[in-house]
């Protein structure tokens, strides 16, 4: 997994390495073994000319941006997205999110977490979304990006795209299973142009139904 820093979408004059090193801010340093933070925070130890030292590039930023006691609240499967509240070298107060993107511009309720809507929401979500759709075609998941200074409005700063390629063998793995007469088939939580794009990649077809559609050849079925 890594983050394709750039072709990052940014928005509202924030630029690739400011999203990058919001992000990192949003993401646990401690926790290695998550591939999306591991992805980030790698990236951004790349882009600050740390090679692959996150450990280093971490400890830079913190000369400039301290995390404020309790201000790291991390991802779990609800409320599908991470946030910080730190404290800058100059005394202004930042609070940051990373995650899906349609949760970063706008929060839903009954998730419990903490809520927002980003300013300008209307115009913000059309042109995220048609950026999303557009990194999806690409085989990219994406990361949405937001920040707010000293309690005024939470802007959405940008897109990160990351790839998930498939393993170098699952090409061949494929290729053997159907030369055994075996039929393949590939069930994915990803949207519908990312499950696309990996299986051409690993030359499974491009036939990827959503389960809408599934549902609806269901419906007929019950119908007769």
């Amino acid at each position: 997994v890594f983050v394709d820093d750039d072709k990052c979408r940014t928005f509202n004059g924030f630029q690739p390495k400011d999203v990058l090193e919001w992000a990192s801010v949003a993401s646990n340093e401690a926790n290695k073994d998550d591939p999306i933070d591991s992805a980030v925070l790698g990236a951004y130890a790349d882009v600050m000319g740390c090679g692959k030292d996150i450990d280093k590039a971490v400890a830079a930023r913190r000369n400039k941006i301290t995390l404020d006691p309790e201000g790291f609240t991390g991802f779990n499967p609800i409320v599908k997205r991470t946030c910080a509240r730190v404290t800058k070298s100059d005394g202004s107060k930042w609070f940051v999110a990373k995650g899906m993107v349609d949760v970063i511009l706008k929060t839903h309720a009954e998730d419990e977490g903490i809520q927002w809507e980003v300013e300008n929401y209307a115009q913000m979500a059309k042109e995220a979304t048609d950026a999303d759709a557009q990194m999806g075609i690409s085989g990219f998941k994406t990361l949405g990006v937001m920040v707010q200074q000293d309690n005024g409005p939470f802007k959405f700063a940008g897109i990160l795209p990351i790839m998930d390629p498939p393993r170098k063998d699952t090409k061949q793995t494929i290729a053997d299973i159907k030369g055994a007469n075996v039929a393949v088939k590939m069930i994915t939580g990803d949207h519908h142009n990312i499950g696309k794009e990996l299986a051409r990649q690993i030359e499974l077809g491009t036939d990827i139904r959503t389960p809408e559609s599934l549902k609806a050849a269901s419906d007929s079925k019950e119908d007769k």
